[in-house]
C-alpha cells in the first residue's frame, strides 16, 4: 500500500462531502449497534481515528457525555467549532503519535485498508487502550460488492466493472480489497484478546441522493486505477455508473466486518 494517504484525498470537497454523507448513513447504524453490544457507557473517554465528518465522534459524545478526540491527516469536513469533539491532525502511522495518552474507546472504520502496515497501528492503539477499555474496528471485504440477481439486465457487465476496478485499485497500492476477515488475526498480533467479529452486509433496492452518491463515485475513484490500468474503457464505466444511478439493478454492498478487542 502506499502509505497514509486517503485514496479520495483530492477528490473535489463537495464532492467528496457528499459521498461521506452516504457512507455515514449506510454503515452508522452498524457501528451505533456494534459500540452498544459493547456495553458503551457514560463517562469513557474516546478516541476515533480516521474522523471523516465526525459522525461517530457525534455519535460517541451522545453515548459517553464525554469531549472525544477525533484524529484524522485531513480534518476539512470536522467542524472546529463543535464543542463535543477535539481535532487533532495527525498521521497514526507515526508510532509516536498518541504516546502516553490512554482511552477507554477507541474506534477506526476504512482505515486499516489504506495502510501499509496497518499491524504496526494497531499496537499503537493497543498502547494506547485503559486495562478496561475496547477497540472496535471496522474493515471490509470488498468481494461481496456485485450486482445481486444476474438475470437483471447489465448486471453481468456492472460486476464485471467492479470486479476491474477492485482488482486495479489493489494492484496499484490503493487499499487492500479483504482485510476485514483478517482482523481477528491481526489484533490478535498485535497483543489484543478479540471478543466479538462480525460481517454485514445488504442488498440495496432504492437509495436516497447521499446513498447513491457513495455507491456511484466510490466506484468512479476506484475505477479510475482499471481505466489506467488498460482493463477498463471509460464507457464501460459510464455504463455502470449509469445503472447505478439509475437504481435498475440491486448491487449487494461490500461487508462491513466489525472486531472488538481488549487488553489480555
Amino acid at each position: 500500500m502506499r502509505g497514509p494517504e486517503y485514496f479520495a484525498a483530492h477528490a473535489p470537497s463537495a464532492q467528496e462531502n457528499l459521498r461521506l454523507e452516504g457512507l455515514e448513513l449506510t454503515w452508522d447504524p452498524i457501528t451505533r449497534r456494534r459500540l452498544l453490544d459493547a456495553g458503551i457507557a457514560e463517562g469513557r473517554s474516546c478516541l476515533v481515528v480516521g474522523a471523516g465528518r465526525g459522525s461517530i465522534t457525534r455519535l460517541l459524545a451522545e453515548l459517553t457525555g464525554t469531549r472525544v478526540v477525533a484524529l484524522d491527516l485531513d480534518p476539512r469536513f470536522l467542524d472546529p467549532a463543535d464543542p463535543r469533539y477535539a481535532i487533532r491532525q495527525l498521521d497514526i502511522t507515526d508510532p509516536t503519535v498518541l504516546s502516553g495518552e490512554r482511552f477507554d474507546v477507541i474506534h477506526c472504520r476504512f482505515l486499516l485498508m489504506h495502510l501499509s502496515d496497518p499491524l504496526a497501528v494497531l499496537r499503537t492503539l493497543a498502547r494506547c487502550l485503559t486495562p478496561t477499555g475496547f477497540l472496535l474496528v471496522e474493515e471490509p471485504d470488498m468481494h461481496t460488492w456485485a450486482a445481486a440477481d444476474p438475470s437483471q439486465p447489465g448486471a453481468d457487465g456492472l460486476s464485471r466493472v467492479i470486479r476491474c476496478a477492485l482488482q486495479a485499485t489493489e494492484a496499484a497500492g490503493v487499499w487492500r480489497n479483504a482485510i476485514g476477515p483478517r482482523l481477528p488475526r491481526l489484533l490478535s498480533q498485535a497483543g489484543l484478546r478479540v471478543s466479538a467479529c462480525e460481517g454485514t452486509c445488504f442488498v440495496s433496492e432504492r437509495s436516497d441522493p447521499a446513498r447513491l452518491a457513495f455507491a456511484s463515485q466510490s466506484l468512479q475513484l476506484v475505477a479510475a486505477n482499471a481505466i489506467t490500468a488498460g482493463s477498463l474503457t471509460p464507457p464501460e464505466l459510464d455504463t455502470a455508473l449509469g445503472l447505478i444511478r439509475d437504481q435498475r439493478i440491486s448491487v449487494v454492498s461490500p461487508t462491513l466486518f466489525g472486531a472488538l478487542a481488549h487488553l489480555p
